[in-house]
């Protein structure tokens, strides 16, 4: 079976959106001026939300998976994360400090896991609306690259521009940010029910990509499965 988070996404989210979609098509289905936008917006707010949990619990999701494991230690970890849970347990003036009473301190055994979940939630805390790469805030790449631990990021980078998902899914988050604050999207982002299903298909593209992707490295990296692939996807 793949990730819960996809399980959730796939059979319940994705669903859903299609099914509001159908409704605006069939309100719609007569000759005359289009109406009922409002389920159009709302279906895209849905669906972004929807984005924005799988990506926090797909990776939530894989490093239980990790420290769960009695085989990882913290030598298993690649040199950039290992660094990465170093500096977020080193205090920022240690003189003034027990070492006892730091993170640092969590640091022996498997204290590390400990650490790298707390890391995630930190980051995740205020992780809005995914986008692939932003100029400044968080993103998906930071979030694969950098908490994971594993390099996924150059190769979905390759996958989303084969399938002009990366493009259509920022813009899809930057529309609901105009919605989220005015009621509806500017006027030149204005988008059709066909736009909606290529939106949805986007995005599932994406997570299936991610699933892959992060399963093939998690068993390269760490030799864990944290979840089960059945058929690879056709990027």
């Amino acid at each position: 079976m793949p990730s819960k988070a996809f399980q959730i996404f796939h059979s319940y989210s994705s669903p859903e959106v299609s099914s509001i979609i159908d409704i605006f098509e069939e309100r719609n289905s007569r000759r005359g001026r289009n109406k009922d936008y409002a389920l159009l917006y709302g279906n895209l707010m849905l669906l972004v939300s929807a984005w924005e949990v799988y990506c926090e619990e797909v990776s939530r999701e894989a490093i239980g998976k990790l420290v769960e494991s009695s085989k990882v230690s913290f030598d298993h970890l690649p040199a950039s994360l290992q660094r990465r849970i170093i500096m977020y347990a080193y205090p920022l003036n240690l003189s003034h400090q027990d070492p006892l009473a730091t993170k640092i301190a969590k640091l022996p055994g498997s204290g590390w896991k400990a650490l790298l979940k707390e890391m995630l939630d930190d980051y995740l805390h205020d992780f809005n609306t995914p986008k692939f790469s932003r100029g400044k805030g968080k993103n998906l790449k930071e979030l694969l690259g950098f908490y994971l631990g594993i390099d996924v990021v150059t190769e979905l980078d390759a996958v989303i521009r084969e399938i002009d998902c990366a493009k259509g899914i920022d813009r899809l988050i930057s529309i609901r940010g105009a919605i989220a604050h005015k009621g509806m999207p500017d006027e030149q982002d204005r988008f059709s029910s066909a736009e909606m299903r290529q939106y949805l298909n986007r995005v599932l593209k994406v997570s299936a990509a991610i699933e892959y992707l992060v399963h093939r490295e998690f068993r390269s990296v760490y030799g864990l499965t944290p979840w089960n692939i059945i058929v690879v996807p056709d990027f």
